[in-house]
């Protein structure tokens, strides 16, 4: 691994302070505090090596379970429990049917949920307690870019027509003069306090 040259396409860091990435062409890796130390990660499940079946992963996530999520632009949201991978519906008890299809552009966690943001699939809530996953749509927007939380148990969400609050099941607009100039102005304005 190069630190320098290497595609990295996202990072995540679980809570014993280990760092994940997946690198392009490469796959998965791991490393210590250092980052100078990153390993490739073969997974056994039924006797297959599994860690080649992640393909162009482009978000990454380790939630407070210690739970890596994976978000993929051809094999939609994948969960590693630390022996498994889990892919398309083969999630929870209850099927995902569309899981698989799912470009996800963005993680955020609360308390009790994993919220998930995809291009042209709407915004999905994942229920740790109930292992059920819920999903909403706009007509206003496409695509989800970010997540952050807001006040009052609102969620921010940053799209290519702007800033929405998400709240009780509805998606407002937050600003009314924010419009598209680009993903990394919606990660730098979710990044500021929500007034």
């Amino acid at each position: 691994v190069n630190t320098f040259t290497d595609n990295f396409c996202c990072l995540a860091k679980d809570s014993s302070g280990r760092f994940w990435t997946y690198i392009q062409g490469k796959g998965l890796f791991s490393s210590d505090a250092s980052l100078e130390n990153f390993r490739p990660q073969w997974w056994q499940q039924s006797g297959e090596n599994i860690s080649s079946r992640l393909v162009d992963v482009k978000k990454m996530y380790c939630d407070a379970y210690n739970v890596l999520w994976f978000g993929s632009e051809g094999q939609g949201l994948i969960r590693y429990t630390g022996n498994r991978l889990f892919f398309g519906n083969s999630f929870y008890e209850t099927p995902v049917t569309d899981s698989a299809h799912w470009f996800v552009r963005a993680f955020y966690a609360d308390k009790n949920s994993l919220w998930v943001g995809t291009y042209d699939n709407g915004f999905k809530k994942i229920d740790y307690d109930k292992k059920t996953i819920q999903s909403w749509s706009s007509s206003l927007f496409r695509g989800i870019y970010c997540i952050t939380g807001g006040k009052e148990n609102s969620i921010l969400v940053g799209t290519e027509h702007g800033v929405f609050r998400f709240k009780n099941e509805k998606f407002y607009p937050l600003r009314s003069t924010y419009y598209y100039t680009g993903e990394i102005h919606y990660q730098n304005f979710l990044r500021l306090r929500d007034n």
